[in-house]
């Protein structure tokens, strides 16, 4: 007797598994406070972790994480899959909303004297 051919077929991806998004595909909403430097490295950052992570507070941990790492502390991000009006302007607040395909996220850091 001889065993069945193996399969060629990779199996399907999860059914929680993001799309694929090209960086050139992520829409800045808002962006507030924050130079260009910062903001390029947001929107790699949220390109990466949107690849690496498949639930919005995985994202988002992350995302505040290597924010804090790299630029200080206390940093808030925000993850939703909803289309949902545009967030509130925080008074002295430095963030920036993107979006990744369906996936939107909100990075902020509140001044102490707002």
């Amino acid at each position: 007797m001889s065993s069945p051919a193996p399969s060629t077929k990779s199996p399907p991806p999860p059914a929680t598994a993001r799309p694929h998004i090209d960086i050139s595909d992520i829409m800045v909403r808002r962006c507030v406070h924050m130079n260009v430097s910062m903001l390029r490295y947001a929107m790699e950052l949220a390109h990466q972790v949107t690849r690496l992570y498949n639930s919005d507070g995985e994202i988002a941990a992350q995302m505040q994480a290597q924010f804090e790492r790299v630029f200080g502390q206390y940093w808030h991000c925000i993850v939703n899959q909803e289309t949902t009006p545009d967030s509130p302007q925080w008074c002295g607040a430095m963030y920036v909303q993107l979006e990744v395909g369906p996936t939107r996220i909100t990075l902020y850091k509140i001044s102490a004297t707002a």
